[in-house]
């Protein structure tokens, strides 16, 4: 790399080694100079300039950090386009930053010319953030440095990696004195969900029992098979390894791994486990909603990596988070790419439908599915909202008088597309067929559409509303329709959800997921009263108006 001094008419080809501004705009450094930037220059007076002429075996900056930046790339990472020698990776998807920092130190240690800066380890990232920056300082760099930087990275490893959070199913289990039973859906459960939810987990499961350690080791055998994560929130803090929830944690069969975090807040978290599935104590901060060491712990574990007892002791290099004065929502950052990455595209994942068709209508006093409206079955109607929408593969649970409901249903356009599946059991109310029709949904769905069969009003063009909606989330929220503020159906599901939703019993049928975890909740307002419009009652079905 050469830098000269040329007259401004003989510096074209060259790069321009200073930014320079012109009446028609900024000419920027680094820049192949062509002849309209000369003609511009020397409409503005600039009669000679400071270049760089590149060496055979060089490399220009936005070149180098390309080619650089690319070898750091691995499954959750995309790059910027390259400018003034800045190349950024840019996270594809939300989740955990891992990173090697023995690996980075090094390459920042091999020239002054190239250096590689990233955000904190264990930060949570956005998608759409800039997690990792390659810059390249001079205007150009040997061929010969570039190969001895890609010479010191990882045959195996790159030393920046993204870990997607897991939808993981988490069970709450809190313990009370005699007598004294906390509220269901309080506070403390309200802000629990609401931190599972930011670190993509979901609140599936709510228990209470007394703090003894019988009845809480009960209550552990059982839910150890129902989730991925258990926490317990007892009635008062667990002080030593004698205490209730060690002992009952070791009667159920289980094991405390640690107890004691290096975190303040958070000193008295126990992590253990009850065969494959992780459980935390928590500890007496986890009511709060400021930074504590169960957020230390949560993004590892949502992140699907290992959780030992070296982990935890670690954490208290940083781990004196009580002076910080962050909620645990504020920890990551606005995304602030410049460009779009790759794979950061809205979900077009697809949607599957299910159509709950199976109750014997005891309130219409005979099969509301059945009835004729302008000479067609109710059944019929509702389907026909899903004819022509974007939705792929359509699963109809039948019960009662399912013969008569499958011959209704022959003549529908649909028919060809219909998967009719019989619940045995739908006299046992609504969630019985909802746990039916999902034990037999398409694999490979991107979300689920649940439909109940008695709303008739519904059109193609309001699902395809819900559709996109869903999709610009990118399949990563329970979308419910609204009018005038009143909750309606359908609802669409995203995929991680759906196994949960078999924990489903009696007539509410999902809806404890939604009462639970209301940040994963985005409520569509539409100006369309179908969604709220069922047909149970004979005085419903006389206000009848296709």
């Amino acid at each position: 790399m050469q830098r000269l001094e040329l007259s401004t008419h003989q510096a074209l080809g060259h790069y321009l080694a200073h930014t320079q501004h012109t009446p028609s705009g900024v000419i920027g450094k680094g820049r192949a100079l062509q002849q309209r930037d000369i003609d511009r220059l020397q409409h503005a007076g600039i009669q000679r300039l400071q270049v760089i002429r590149l060496a055979a075996d060089d490399l220009h900056e936005d070149a180098a950090a390309t080619q650089l930046a690319t070898r750091l790339l691995e499954s959750g990472l995309a790059l910027d386009r390259a400018e003034a020698g800045r190349c950024n990776l840019i996270a594809t998807h939300r989740g955990l930053l891992q990173l090697d920092e023995a690996q980075i130190h090094a390459l920042n240690d091999l020239h002054e010319s190239i250096t590689l800066a990233t955000l904190p380890p264990g930060s949570i990232v956005e998608r759409g953030q800039v997690v990792a920056s390659l810059k390249i300082i001079p205007l150009a760099i040997p061929q010969e440095l570039a190969r001895r930087w890609l010479a010191r990275l990882d045959s195996q490893t790159t030393p920046i990696g993204m870990h997607r959070f897991n939808t993981l199913p988490v069970a709450l289990l809190r313990s009370h004195n005699e007598g004294v039973v906390p509220e269901r859906g309080d506070r403390f459960e309200q802000l629990t969900a609401r931190r599972l939810a930011y670190y993509g987990c979901v609140l599936s499961e709510v228990r209470h029992c007394t703090h003894d350690a019988d009845a809480m080791a009960q209550q552990l055998a059982e839910l150890k098979s129902r989730c991925r994560l258990i926490l317990v929130a007892g009635s008062s803090a667990t002080l030593d390894r004698q205490d209730v929830l060690p002992e009952a944690l070791d009667l159920a069969g289980g094991k405390t791994l640690h107890f004691g975090l290096p975190v303040e807040p958070g000193n008295l978290l126990l992590y253990g486990r009850l065969d494959d599935t992780p459980l935390i104590g928590l500890p007496g901060c986890a009511k709060s909603a400021s930074l504590n060491g169960l957020d230390l712990l949560l993004p590892r574990l949502a992140a699907g990596l290992p959780l030992e007892r070296r982990d935890l002791t670690r954490l208290g290099v940083g781990g004196l988070l009580r002076n910080q004065q962050r909620e645990f929502s504020q920890q990551s950052l606005r995304p602030v790419a410049k460009t779009a990455p790759v794979g950061a595209t809205p979900s077009t994942a697809p949607v599957t439908a299910l159509v709950l068709a199976a109750g014997s209508s005891r309130r219409m006093g005979r099969n509301k599915l059945l009835l004729p409206l302008d000479g067609r079955p109710m059944i019929q109607h509702t389907l026909d909202a899903l004819q022509g929408s974007g939705v792929t593969g359509i699963t109809l649970v039948s019960g009662h008088q399912s013969l008569l409901l499958r011959e209704a249903l022959n003549s529908h356009p649909l028919s060809g597309r219909l998967r009719i599946i019989n619940n045995p059991g739908h006299a046992h109310g609504l969630a019985s067929s909802l746990r039916h029709g999902l034990a037999h949904l398409p694999p490979g769905h991107g979300g689920l559409l649940l439909m109940l069969g008695d709303m008739p009003l519904l059109t193609p063009a309001l699902i395809d509303k819900l559709l996109a909606r869903f999709h610009e989330l990118d399949g990563e929220k329970i979308v419910i329709p609204c009018y005038r503020g009143k909750r309606g159906h359908p609802r669409i599901w995203p995929a991680a959800l759906v196994p949960m939703m078999a924990l489903a019993s009696g007539d509410r049928g999902a809806d404890f997921l939604i009462r639970q975890n209301p940040a994963w909740v985005e409520e569509l307002e539409l100006d369309n009263p179908a969604v709220i419009r069922d047909f149970d009652t004979p005085e419903a079905l006389a206000q009848w108006q296709p």
